[in-house]
Formats: structure tokens, sequence, C-alpha cells
């Protein structure tokens, strides 16, 4: 875009660094729910306001798409304030698939994103973290 009004572009842009320990903790929340890196998606339900926020149904009607036309599993995250919807959610599609990463911290969350398929949520925080972290995003 800056290219567009003749600004050249320093090809700059956010990283977020993870440390092992970080690492380590994802991998174990993976290793607990019986799944490796990149055989997720990450399904991120959460957002700042309500009118950045995907409909439920839309997130239950994305789930039975990839749950029925995927071996992929499923992440169901979010802030505190959306596990109601998390475990709405969960309880509709009711599959040995879905996992719920709910009550994590952010920086916790970076590396479960960090190891995603794929990224999709709302206009949010997460959002720019799958962007800086380079992971396919569906926002």
């Amino acid at each position: 875009m800056i290219e567009k009004i003749q600004i050249p572009s320093n090809g700059t842009h956010m990283d977020i660094i993870l440390s092992t320990d970080e690492k380590k903790e994802a991998n174990l929340f993976l290793e607990k729910h019986g799944t490796r890196r990149k055989e997720f998606i990450y399904l991120n339900i959460g957002g700042s306001v309500s009118y950045k926020k995907w409909p439920v149904d839309q997130f239950i009607a994305l789930s039975n798409l990839i749950l029925n036309n995927t071996s992929l599993k499923i992440i169901l995250g979010g802030g505190p304030e959306d596990i109601d919807s998390i475990n709405f959610i969960n309880h509709q599609i009711s599959q040995e698939r879905v996992i719920v990463a709910t009550n994590r911290s952010l920086i916790g969350n970076c590396d479960l994103i960090n190891n995603a398929k794929v990224l999709v949520t709302p206009d949010s925080g997460p959002m720019h973290i799958g962007f800086s972290l380079k992971i396919p995003t569906i926002s």
C-alpha cells in the first residue's frame, strides 16, 4: 500500500520470538491432546468487540466442514470471555478431533497458533499474531 503513494517498502514487519520454554509448553499441550504441529486448524472464537466476532453458528458450520472433509483436528481458542461460546461450539460438534484451548496465556496461544496449519479468526489480536508468525490466516 505504501508503494502506491511512492514510499519504498523496507520489508519490515512484526516478529514474535518464542522462548524454548514457551515452545515446550505448547508441545506438551499438543502431546497431551494427541496431536502434532500442522495437524490442526486453530479457530479463534474471540474478538475485542462483538461486531468483529464471527457468529457461533458459522464456526459450527465451518468446524463440521473441516471435520467431515479433512483429517485435521480443530483447536477452539479465545479469551476468558469466550469460554461459553467455545463450550457451546464444542458441545454442538461433539467430536474427538476437537481440542478446547481456554484459560491459556496470550504467549501460550502464540505457539499454538505457530504450530497450526491454518488460523481462522475475526479481526483480533490472534489475527495479528498469525500474520507475524507467517501462519496462513483467514480473517
